[in-house]
C-alpha cells in the first residue's frame, strides 16, 4: 500500500492544499471540516483510484496503512456525496493544462444513455484539431464546423457516397499508406454536403482501408493519415484507465459521487503520464518502455522499497 504515499507526495507537488482551498472556494462550496478536508477526500479518492481500493468501508482500513488521516467509512461517503465534483473536474484541468504534453485536455460528463455525437460540438475550439471516429461524422456537423473555422479530422463510414470526386495533386512516397486524396461532395441527393470537403483514403497498420473528411487544406495526404492515427491512443487510454484505475467499481450511486471518483481517477492518469515523460529523458536511448510498463514498474518498485 505505501506505493500511494510516493502518489500523495507527487500529488501534493503539483496541487498543494492552498491551491485546492482557492478552487473549493471558487466553485462556491464551504469546507467546516477539519478532519476530513476536500484536499483529504482528493487524497482518498486518488489512492482508491491507484490502489484499486473496492469499497468506502474497506478504503478506510486501507487508508491507515497509507498515512492518511483515519475517518469512519460514512464520513467518506457522505463527503463524497456532498463535495461538488466540479472541484474535482476543475483540478484535473488545472493539472492537465500543466503537463501540457499528451495529456487529457477536456471532458465533458454525460450519462451512458445520451448519444455521444451531439456532445462532441460541446468540445469545438478553433484553436485545436478535432479528430474523431465516424460516430461523429454527420453530413450536416462537417457543413458547421467547416463553416465556422473548427479544423477536423474525422472518419467516414464506409456507406458514404462521393460525389464527383477531383483528385488532388500530390507526390507520392513509395512507402506511403494514402490510396487516394480528393475533395467532393458527401452524401446522396437526398442527403448531401452543402460544401466540398477533403477525403484522405489510407490503409491502417492491419491493411484495412480508412477514409477521413478534413477541411485541413495545407497539410500532405499523408499528415492527414498521422493526425488520424493519433487517435487511437484515446482508446489506448481507455483501455489502460478500465484496468490499471478501479473505474470499473464505482463507490457511490450520486452525481458528486460519481463524477469525482471519475475524474479523480484522471487525475492520477495525468500525474503518472507527467511522470512517465519527465523520466524518459534519463533512460538509455535503447530502452523502450510503453506507459502501461511503466506504470507497473512503478508501482513495482515503490511497493518493494516501502513494503
Amino acid at each position: 500500500m505505501k506505493n500511494s504515499i510516493t502518489i500523495t507526495s507527487i500529488l501534493q507537488s503539483m496541487l498543494t492544499p492552498e491551491e485546492v482551498q482557492r478552487v473549493v472556494k471558487l466553485i462556491g462550496y464551504e469546507d467546516k471540516a477539519r478532519k476530513f478536508t476536500v484536499y483529504h477526500l482528493l487524497q482518498y479518492w486518488c489512492m482508491a483510484a491507484l490502489e484499486q481500493w473496492g469499497s468506502y468501508r474497506s478504503s478506510v482500513d486501507y487508508a491507515a496503512l497509507c498515512g492518511l488521516p483515519v475517518v469512519h467509512y460514512s464520513r467518506f461517503s457522505t463527503k463524497a456525496a456532498e463535495v461538488p465534483f466540479s472541484v474535482f473536474k476543475e483540478l484535473f484541468h488545472i493539472l492537465a493544462l500543466r503537463s501540457e504534453n499528451g495529456q487529457p485536455l477536456q471532458v465533458v460528463e454525460t450519462l451512458g444513455s445520451k448519444h455521444d455525437g451531439p456532445m462532441s460540438e460541446a468540445l469545438a475550439q478553433p484553436d485545436y484539431i478535432l479528430v474523431m471516429d465516424c460516430a461523429y461524422g454527420k453530413l450536416e456537423r462537417l457543413d458547421h464546423f467547416k463553416t465556422h473555422g473548427q479544423s477536423f479530422v474525422i472518419r467516414l463510414r464506409d456507406n458514404v457516397h462521393l460525389e464527383k470526386p477531383h483528385a488532388l495533386r500530390r507526390l507520392t512516397k513509395s512507402d506511403s499508406s494514402v490510396i487516394r486524396d480528393i475533395t467532393c461532395q458527401l452524401g446522396t441527393p437526398q442527403c448531401r454536403s452543402r460544401q466540398c470537403h477533403r477525403v484522405v483514403m489510407f490503409r491502417d497498420f492491419e491493411g484495412r482501408e480508412i477514409r477521413v473528411v478534413t477541411d485541413l487544406m495545407q497539410v500532405t495526404a499523408e499528415q492527414i493519415a498521422q493526425i488520424y492515427k493519433a487517435r487511437w491512443q484515446i482508446e489506448v487510454f481507455f483501455r489502460w484507465i478500465k484496468q490499471h484505475l478501479n473505474i470499473p467499481t464505482l463507490f457511490g450511486t450520486t452525481e458528486n459521487a460519481v463524477y469525482g471518483q471519475l475524474f479523480c481517477a484522471l487525475i492520477v492518469y495525468v500525474l503518472l503520464n507527467w511522470l512517465f515523460i519527465a523520466a524518459q529523458t534519463s533512460w538509455p536511448q535503447h530502452a523502450v518502455l510503453s506507459f502501461a510498463r511503466f506504470s507497473r514498474l512503478f508501482l513495482l518498485q515503490n511497493y518493494l522499497l516501502n513494503g
